[in-house]
């Protein structure tokens, strides 16, 4: 049985070292494919870096996902997306991005609520 967590982003202008890693993707049973804690991360440790997609191109600016809370090994990890879209809302759109992970504290989206 997993636990899960949210994760905050922070802004940051440093350079980033390359960690040992802490945390691993593999099949999940939530939306296909998770990231897994390999070892147990300590509450306000940098967990990743994001580098996917962003809408705004923000120079000089990465953002990193920190741990609200201790996490356990195996336990998969979720982040708040609250994605915008440039499109109106929909259900089918609304289906699409809907959460899965469980949480007490989910949303039950990955969009942003305006």
């Amino acid at each position: 049985m997993n636990t899960f967590i949210y994760a905050a982003q922070k802004k940051a202008k440093t350079k980033a070292r390359r960690p040992a890693s802490s945390v691993e993707v593999r099949e999940s049973g939530v939306h296909g494919r998770g990231v897994y804690a390999t070892k147990a991360i300590a509450k306000g440790t940098r967990i990743i870096e994001y580098t996917g997609k962003r809408m705004v191109e923000e120079e000089d600016e990465r953002i990193f996902i920190y741990a609200l809370r201790k996490v356990q090994p195996g336990e998969e990890l979720f982040y708040d997306y609250a994605m915008e879209l440039d499109e109106p809302i929909t259900k089918e759109l609304e289906k699409e991005h809907a959460c899965h992970c469980g949480s007490s504290n989910c949303r039950g989206t990955m969009l942003a609520i305006k």
